[in-house]
């Protein structure tokens, strides 16, 4: 079984989604790296083109095939073990951004 951590499993999944997108919408690069919580075009075509081995604009134009990372599912019959860690204080830095829809427009 491979070891993943739950982010790069996220990640990979919003990626395997964008090349989704990429492929079968006529979606922007643009509005798909937003869709997809990228803070910029920029920041989603590294991290499409670190995932997927070639470009958003590439992926679209050409006939390649995309990296798939599937849903994961959880086995009813397997034992999952956690457990809960201790860690020192830190500081959390984020960024809020208001967002109205009118006219249902994005």
């Amino acid at each position: 079984m491979n070891k993943i951590s739950f982010a790069d499993y996220i990640r990979a999944r919003k990626l395997t989604l964008a090349g989704y997108d990429l492929k079968s919408t006529d979606l922007k690069v643009i509005d798909i790296s937003y869709k997809y919580g990228y803070d910029s075009p920029t920041s989603f075509t590294k991290a499409f083109q670190l995932f997927h081995g070639v470009s958003p604009r590439e992926a679209r134009s050409r006939n390649v095939v995309l990296k798939v990372v599937p849903k994961m599912r959880i086995s009813q019959h397997h034992e999952y073990s956690w457990r809960l860690e201790q860690k020192d204080g830190f500081r959390l830095v984020g960024k809020r951004i208001a967002i109205s829809c009118k006219d249902h427009m994005h």
